[in-house]
């Protein structure tokens, strides 16, 4: 046998001081169970690639809780430019943040779709984000901003678009922030201000406002965070794409822990062992026992604990509660 078990450090031997130390080895020993029956953390699984999959649901699950968020929307792109011109894109939408729980019976996967974020358009309106989609939730997405035309200076630049609001069979849901409107210096002939990103409900940024002669929009910050628009000042001779909204995202926590009658039975038992253990009485009391008595009723107690630590290890619930009784009948 090893010195000790391996989870719980029980030692074998008995130690020398074994009168003394007996009652709380029995301790240790009757709580065991307990920590056997402890359930799982909760385990997050996150999926944040644009596109279809399916989420197996762990075995031993009791409840899920499911979030999702949109795609962000593409920031607007602008017109090429004459002299005394601005072109100035709306930014794109950011999406909204949708979450549910659902409790046992569950199902033995779901599947799930997680939104693609905008892509930004030459000197055109930017494309809206895709929907998240899981277990009855979708994560609405943000739309793309307008496109701006060539205007002369002072400007107003296009629109943004408007921001993901909704979210399925929602238990709870955030709303994104509406893309913002560009605008031009009074007077100036460069230095534009192109149209921000809205943010994501509970996701990400939206992307940050283009302020540069010619250039495109930037990208949005992930998840779900729509793009900015692009701009063009005076004389500008290409049209500009908007900026791209970011991918949304989908996180599924699984939760753990709530016993089964298999597993309260066995509890129960547990705490039995518990309450008694420092009384149990050995033939001729513990006075009168010598060392090698203690070991040789101590012995099947510790051989039991090494196959609990195994069923620790490997979360069988049942087989646990099968020790449990073998410790009951060991004790009596």
């Amino acid at each position: 046998m090893p010195s000790q078990t391996t989870k719980f450090r029980i030692p074998y031997p008995l130690p020398a001081d074994a009168l003394v130390d007996y009652p709380a080895l029995g301790l240790n020993l009757a709580q065991v169970l307990e920590a056997a029956l402890v359930g799982a953390p909760p385990l997050r699984t996150a999926y944040a690639a644009p596109g279809a999959g399916t989420y197996p649901v762990p075995t031993a699950a009791i409840a899920l809780i499911f979030e999702a968020i949109g795609g962000g929307g593409a920031g607007g792109g602008c017109a090429a430019t004459a002299a005394a011109q601005y072109a100035l894109g709306g930014g794109g939408g950011g999406a909204a943040f949708a979450s549910r729980l659902i409790a046992s019976p569950l199902p033995a996967s779901y599947a799930y779709v997680v939104g693609a974020g905008g892509a930004g358009a030459l000197g055109a309106n930017g494309n809206p984000g895709g929907l998240s989609t899981i277990a009855g939730l979708s994560a609405a997405n943000g739309q793309g901003g307008s496109a701006g035309a060539a205007a002369a200076i002072p400007a107003v630049g296009a629109g943004g678009g408007n921001a993901g609001i909704a979210g399925g069979t929602a238990d709870f849901v955030v709303a994104g922030e509406d893309g913002q409107r560009g605008y031009a210096l009074t007077g100036s002939a460069g230095g534009g201000l192109a149209g921000k990103g809205g943010h994501a409900g509970r996701g990400g940024g939206g992307a940050s406002p283009v302020w540069t002669n010619f250039s495109n929009g930037n990208v949005g910050r992930a998840p779900g965070g729509g793009g900015s628009g692009a701009t063009n000042s005076a004389s500008g001779p290409a049209a500009m794409t908007g900026g791209a909204g970011a991918a949304g995202l989908i996180v599924v926590t699984a939760l753990f822990g709530a016993l089964t009658p298999a597993q309260a039975a066995a509890l129960e038992i547990r705490r039995e062992l518990e309450s008694r253990r420092p009384s149990v009485e050995l033939p001729g009391g513990y006075d009168e026992l010598t060392v090698d008595q203690l070991e040789a009723f101590y012995a099947p107690l510790y051989a039991a604990s090494i196959e609990v630590d195994e069923l620790c290890a490997e979360h069988e619930a049942a087989a646990a509660e099968a020790v449990a009784a073998e410790l009951e009948d060991l004790a009596r």
